[in-house]
């Protein structure tokens, strides 16, 4: 069996593909359940920048099953763009993701929870076995440790950050402007927040529910709306930084040309940091409107970068040490049948012998049965101890097999390495399968 990551980003693909991969949790559930096969285990990462497949299976017939799938039937409209990664190197990929080290904007913090959602939905589909299982366990863990014990993450650590920057490079006093947040969730709510603390005057947040608009405006000091009012706050806005969950455009061109005469010539600047995106891309098209997408800000967030970078060795060094951990208990699962069926083989002989020998010795009393039987014991357990310790180092070291096959040969012991363990036990490999592409 080996593990597998297949997927897109920010760093292979335009936002023009990453949105036609990008899944919601339902069709994400949809995918678990109709392409994961017996034996199999499998989680879906998918955000705004990234939309990552992970599964556990003996070839990669699954992961282009699910790449076809993503690209309407024809994978080669994604092979440009697909990055893969095996065994330890997709461990390791996943441990970069959870830490931010992959994101747009580095040491991230958001991405994270994210992960944990990830896995958390692939459980409930019960898609999630005990390799996915233990691996997104690490990726928390590595995650966490990165924030804790480094400063990647000081200072601006958000693409909501990110997109409030953008705004203070167009307008450097916000306190004039009148900034109009589309949706409600995470993203705007951090948006939101970033912007009251940077002065805007006036922060209006709009979602469907307004109940939900109200909480976030709250939240920042600003005034709730529902989307029945948008297009007389598109023109009255100076700003607009939509982060919204609708699977279609919010803003659409032609809402734009009915807003555009009452702005009188003013600019309006629109940042969509939704995925899928909430304005239409022939908006950026309408004289005075200005159009901004995620993968804007990549500039925007290149200036903290150099400071943040200067912490990537000891985020890198949590990261291996992770993959270590990882792959060495994964290594090991191979010697838990093998030392069970040695040790019950053990056993009967044990037993057996101890029953002819107590029949020998005639009637004992109870002290001296015990004794006997005590004895016989821990022949056993330091007979097998020196075998057993040196397998489970030799198979976290990643060349236990030989020892593995030589105690089942040697003892004749009925076992096979079970579903799940990598075999043959490598230090992973980073490359593509047939027709798929490597970039990352």
């Amino acid at each position: 069996m080996h593990l597998f990551v297949a997927g897109v980003s920010h760093r292979s693909a335009p936002i023009t593909v990453r949105e036609q991969v990008h899944l919601t949790p339902e069709a994400t559930r949809q995918i678990l359940g109709e392409l994961v096969r017996r034996d199999e285990e499998m989680a879906i990462l998918s955000t705004c920048n990234r939309t990552e497949w992970y599964v556990l299976a003996r070839d990669g017939r699954t992961v282009e099953r699910v790449a076809a799938r993503l690209a309407g039937g024809d994978p080669s409209r994604l092979e440009p763009y697909l990055y893969q990664y095996e065994d330890a190197a997709a461990a390791r990929h996943l441990f970069r993701v959870a830490g931010g080290l992959e994101s747009l904007v580095l040491g991230e913090a958001q991405i994270l929870g994210q992960v944990r959602e990830a896995f958390e939905l692939a459980r409930q589909a019960g898609a999630l076995g005990p390799i996915l299982e233990q691996l997104g366990r690490k990726a928390l863990e590595a995650g966490k440790r990165i924030r804790t014990e480094t400063a990647i993450g000081q200072g601006t650590a958000s693409i909501s950050h990110a997109a409030v920057e953008l705004a203070r490079k167009i307008f450097p006093d916000l306190t004039s402007c009148q900034v109009l947040i589309l949706g409600a969730g995470e993203m705007a709510t951090l948006a939101a927040r970033h912007l009251r603390e940077q002065g805007a005057r006036a922060v209006i947040v709009a979602n469907r529910n307004r109940q939900h608009a109200l909480q976030v405006a709250e939240a920042c000091g600003g005034r709730a709306a529902s989307f029945a009012e948008l297009e007389p706050l598109l023109a009255s806005s100076d700003i607009v930084i939509s982060s919204t969950a609708a699977p279609h455009a919010v803003i659409r061109r032609e809402m734009l040309e009915r807003v555009l005469p009452a702005r009188k010539g003013r600019p309006l600047f629109l940042i969509d940091i939704a995925m899928p995106r909430d304005i239409e891309a022939s908006c950026g098209e309408l004289d005075g409107v200005f159009l901004h997408n995620i993968d804007d800000l990549e500039q925007v967030v290149a200036g903290n970068l150099a400071q943040r970078r200067e912490h990537l060795e000891a985020a890198e060094a949590v990261v291996e040490e992770t993959v270590r951990a990882f792959m060495a208990w994964w290594r090991s699962r191979a010697a838990v049948p093998v030392i069970r069926a040695l040790h019950d083989l053990a056993a009967a002989v044990r037993d057996q012998e101890l029953e002819r020998a107590l029949r020998r010795l005639g009637d004992l009393d109870p002290r001296q049965r015990q004794v006997v039987e005590a004895m016989a014991g821990a022949i056993l357990k330091k007979f097998l101890h020196l075998p057993v310790t040196r397998l489970k180092a030799a198979l976290a070291e990643g060349d236990g097999l030989v020892y593995l096959q030589s105690l089942r040969d040697l003892f004749g012991l009925e076992t096979e390495v079970p579903a799940g363990v990598i075999q043959p036990l490598e230090a992973g490999r980073k490359g593509g399968s047939p027709g798929m592409g490597t970039r990352g």
